[in-house]
């Protein structure tokens, strides 16, 4: 809906796709330990379903202090009111 602004890749076309693979760690786990590693010097810029890091917050509750920002995209649905939506 919003190929315009975000790009055909939701990320404005300006990055090569990953090579795919499987990985024995979970995302929890790397999510924690990422952060538990690296304190105070990654971002955290989650998309999409947030399941993975609200597990993670569930095993460590300190975990967005960790980060040095942390910034989650949100959205209205496909469908949102005329100028954006608000919560009231």
């Amino acid at each position: 809906i919003a190929d315009f602004v975000h790009g055909t890749d939701g990320l404005g076309d300006r990055f090569e796709r990953a090579e795919l693979r499987v990985e024995e760690e979970s995302a929890v786990d790397a999510i924690v330990r990422i952060a538990a590693e690296n304190p105070g010097e990654v971002d955290l810029h989650p998309l999409g379903p947030l399941t993975n890091i609200a597990r993670a917050l569930e095993r460590d509750p300190d975990l967005f202090l960790k980060f040095r920002s942390v910034v989650i995209m949100g959205g209205a649905g496909p469908y949102p009111a005329p100028g954006g939506a608000t919560l009231t």
